[in-house]
């Protein structure tokens, strides 16, 4: 996607925002999370429907909590790689750890980094997961 000097700005910019805000963990989204990221799933078609169009500025993201996940979901919309108008399709509250691995938009994991001599456990979680048929175990 092109991660150059202006989205390192822009994401320098939004986390700036974030902690000019002052907001700790959200301890409270991340507990909630199996109920919000049902909810969501649950009305994802009809909530697009009802909120295409609207989407918030960085200054607005930036007044909200976050747990691990939904920060990152946040600096993907604050630099553009989600796009204003798929805001809806991605609220941070209802991406977890494992979203993040296993949706294309957050990247791709293409092998491990593992000294000479080892190996990847075989009961790693992202080898399950992967895409990608030809990982090296």
């Amino acid at each position: 996607m092109g991660f150059g000097s202006a989205r390192e700005a822009q994401l320098n910019d939004f986390v700036d925002l974030v902690i000019e805000n002052g907001r700790q963990y959200d301890f409270v989204g991340a507990l909630a999370w199996p109920h919000t990221n049902r909810n969501f799933l649950n009305s994802q078609m009809s909530n697009i429907a009802r909120r295409y169009g609207e989407f918030n500025t960085n200054e607005e993201i930036a007044k909200s909590a976050f747990f691990c996940s939904a920060l990152v979901v946040a600096c993907f919309t604050a630099v553009n790689i989600i796009g204003a108008t798929a805001q809806v399709a991605y609220p941070p509250s209802a991406v977890s750890p494992g979203g993040l691995y296993t949706d294309p938009t957050f990247g791709w994991l293409l092998g491990f980094l593992v000294p000479e001599g080892n190996q990847v456990p075989g009961d790693d979680p992202i080898l399950t997961v992967t895409q990608w048929s030809d990982i090296d175990r």
